[in-house]
């Protein structure tokens, strides 16, 4: 019965990141056009925060984006938020097209694989994979220095997106913050 209630819950969970990535994709797009005050930034990471009579976005949410510095192409996103149903915060990576989807993405923080993420999905945006920020993967990466994601493209090779961890600690505790 327990382990029922667990998967109900990883199943909804998924569910519930799926239809947010999306909207806080809309949001990430439109970093661009929200005001100054409502975008903190955390080193490497930033924390934006609708405005306060907006109803449409439920919350505020940490990003990090990794770019092609020569292009500013993005080749990595990841941000989470905070849902009142969820006892941790929830993620979504968004990662490029071009790769073997049933492998997954591979997490690491220093050099230490963590988990494989599953990919849900792919938009014109990216391929999104769900992430739970629970209590041990928080420790990883307040203890880490770097992360990076692994995928495999569809020549059979392996590709490191790295992440920088940086600001972490200090942009999820902004997501408490009123």
């Amino acid at each position: 019965m327990r382990r029922t209630a667990r998967s109900v819950w990883f199943v909804s969970c998924m569910l519930l990141l799926t239809g947010m990535a999306l909207s806080h994709r809309a949001t990430a797009q439109d970093a661009k056009k929200t005001p100054e005050k409502n975008i903190t930034h955390f080193k490497d990471w930033a924390v934006i925060c609708p405005e306060p009579d907006n109803k449409d976005v439920p919350s505020c949410e940490a990003i990090l984006r990794v770019t092609v510095s020569e292009t500013g192409q993005q080749i990595l996103r990841v941000s989470i938020f905070k849902v009142p149903e969820s006892e941790h915060p929830l993620g979504v990576v968004i990662l490029p097209l071009g790769f073997l989807l049933p492998q997954g993405a591979v997490l690491s923080v220093d050099g230490k694989e963590i988990g494989r993420l599953p990919v849900q999905r792919c938009e014109p945006v990216g391929c999104l994979a769900p992430l739970i920020v629970n209590d041990e993967l928080q420790s990883f990466f307040k203890a880490g220095k770097a992360a990076e994601f692994k995928i495999t493209n569809i020549q059979g090779q392996t590709v490191a997106l790295p992440m920088s961890l940086s600001g972490f600690t200090a942009a999820l505790a902004a997501l408490d913050k009123p």
